[in-house]
């Protein structure tokens, strides 16, 4: 096969990875006009959690979502809405925290829900004094931070792109028309030396 065809395909497979994402970003932006509460969460949750860089619908979302947990009367379905918002953004943090600002909003707001939850519910003995400790409790549980080493984060990120490159290399160099045993030999030892840092960055991270 033609090496530029292959490294055609594969910007073409990444090109459509984007695109995909954009357009599962839109769907649920459109659907989440048209519902409310608990199921307009949903969808904008799966907005954030497809999130793509410089996507306009990132933000969109966050905004819509963070609007409609305002809107929530009832505790626990607030205390859900506020939840679901802030493990989202946590799952898309990669080398930076998207929206830190948001978070850093929403943080005391899911405290404060929290101990209510924690005094209302029957099998709980705190009462309505104990609040101030139960929120100070939860304040430092979701504050706790386990961001991943970034050295390590760092190296999952290098490792991940030279395990690719050592693909492409191995098509464009070593699997072309005159099969070349030399660059089949280096490609291959750069791919699994690749791969087992990845899979270590990952586990150190």
């Amino acid at each position: 096969m033609n090496k530029k065809v292959v490294l055609f395909i594969v910007i073409m497979v990444l090109i459509s990875l984007l695109l995909r994402s954009l357009y599962t970003q839109y769907k649920f932006i459109t659907i989440a006009k048209d519902q409310k509460g608990l199921e307009k969460v949903k969808s904008l949750e799966k907005v954030i959690l497809f999130c793509v860089p410089f996507s306009p619908f990132n933000k969109i979302a966050v905004d819509e979502l963070k609007k409609e947990c305002q809107n929530f009367s009832i505790n626990d379905e607030k205390l859900y809405c506020y939840e679901t918002l802030r493990t989202s953004l946590i799952q898309i943090k990669s080398i930076y925290q998207p929206y830190k600002e948001i978070l850093d909003e929403i943080i005391p707001i899911i405290a404060s829900l929290r101990a209510k939850e924690m005094i209302s519910w029957e099998f709980n003995d705190y009462k309505e004094s104990d609040f101030n400790t139960l929120y100070k409790n939860q304040i430092k549980l979701l504050m706790y931070d386990n961001t991943p080493s970034y050295f390590w984060s760092f190296i999952v990120g290098f490792s991940l792109i030279g395990w690719i490159s050592s693909v492409i290399f191995l098509i464009w160099k070593g699997l072309g028309e005159n099969i070349n045993v030399f660059n089949i030999f280096w490609g291959l030892l750069a791919f699994v030396s690749f791969f087992s840092l990845w899979i270590l960055g990952l586990y150190m991270a």
